[in-house]
């Protein structure tokens, strides 16, 4: 996302019996603008990448997968290993999806604007922290308490062959030959491969994007056609849970999978 136009300033307001005080902090010092209703917000990270916010209930969600490559201490986040230091990784990692599998991109960062990168669990467990301060990356119940609000709140579907159910809802519209037109209509990254019923509605903003993911064995798959994200909660020993949407279903899938797999990062915290 680009970075946030000047008019973004920090501007506190205190009413004191009439009297209004104002005060203001320059462009650098800000590092979240909270969303408010239904207009977005923004926050940065710990190298100054900025993410669109979103509120969805009582969570203000990422509206973009985290592309940070260190820790909030400026630790980085070992990146570039082969097949096998991926496979046998019991630390942190992270990984970008491969730009010559993706026609129309040409470069890492490219790809990193686009999607995000992809993160073992591991990483997103680390105690340095990926996330902006305030921020976390979700649990289980974080990605159920978002399901069972919009399920209660705007009674959408958890059907997988509803074309108008959750998924859908939540995809992203930018999509190739997407029968919603206009601007969700593109081939430009990033966006979801073509499917004739299933297509974004992005009916709340969290513009849920497919990129891909990094198997345990190391490959690359999935990314315009599938998006995996991360929780913290484990399922077994070697196997955490994570959420995905896919292109062909607007089913919101919980699954688990082994700790050294790949899988995008969205960010959350609560508010009252």
């Amino acid at each position: 996302m680009k970075t946030p136009p000047l008019f973004y300033t920090c501007i506190i307001v205190i009413s004191l019996s009439g009297l209004i005080l104002l005060g203001a902090c320059s462009k650098d010092e800000v590092t979240e603008l909270l969303p408010v209703n239904d207009t977005p917000g923004w926050i940065k990270d710990v190298e100054g990448n900025t993410y669109t916010t979103i509120r969805i209930g009582n969570q203000i969600w990422m509206a973009e997968n985290l592309r940070v490559s260190k820790y909030n201490n400026g630790d980085p986040v070992p990146a570039g290993l082969g097949p096998q230091a991926w496979l046998h990784a019991t630390t942190g990692a992270s990984a970008i999806y491969p730009y010559v599998d993706l026609n129309g991109i040409h470069s890492e960062a490219e790809t990193v604007n686009a999607y995000g990168r992809l993160y073992n669990w591991y990483a997103v467990t680390d105690a340095r922290g990926l996330c902006p301060a305030g921020y976390r990356v979700p649990a289980n119940e974080d990605w159920l308490q978002l399901i069972d609000y919009v399920v209660n709140q705007y009674h959408w579907s958890t059907d997988p062959e509803d074309t108008d159910g959750i998924g859908n809802r939540l995809k992203s519209c930018r999509q190739m030959h997407s029968p919603a037109g206009g601007d969700c209509d593109t081939e430009k990254h990033p966006r979801w491969a073509p499917h004739s019923l299933h297509f974004g509605k992005d009916a709340l903003g969290f513009a849920a994007l497919p990129g891909g993911g990094r198997s345990y064995l190391g490959g690359f798959d999935g990314a315009a056609f599938y998006g995996g994200w991360w929780t913290t909660t484990r399922y077994s020993d070697n196997r955490a849970y994570f959420y995905r949407i896919e292109l062909t279903s607007s089913g919101f899938f919980d699954d688990y999978t082994l700790l050294q797999t790949g899988h995008s990062v969205r960010c959350v915290r609560n508010v009252d």
